[in-house]
């Protein structure tokens, strides 16, 4: 699963391209840098509060949960079913 900031980043490139290419207007790409710039701000936060806190006591950080962010690390993650 791709991060909050690398999806981000595909779609900023994305309008990029189609500011160049003439498909995407000039307002367009202004109101996504604007977008993009609000979602920095909040993975900032998270990885604030993750370092405040700790890490495994913040439900999602850059948009991945702990079990994903620990399998990302190679970690194992253990689900117990019941």
């Amino acid at each position: 699963m791709q991060s909050a900031t690398e999806k981000l980043r595909d779609n900023l490139f994305d309008v990029l391209d189609g500011l160049r290419s003439g498909k995407v207007s000039p307002d367009a790409a202004h109101a996504a840098s604007k977008i993009s710039e609000n979602i920095i701000k909040t993975v900032v936060v998270e990885i604030q509060a993750a370092e405040l806190l700790g890490a495994d006591k913040i439900s999602s950080i850059n948009g991945q949960t702990s079990d994903e962010r620990r399998a990302l690390k190679g970690g194992v993650v253990h689900r117990i079913e019941g």
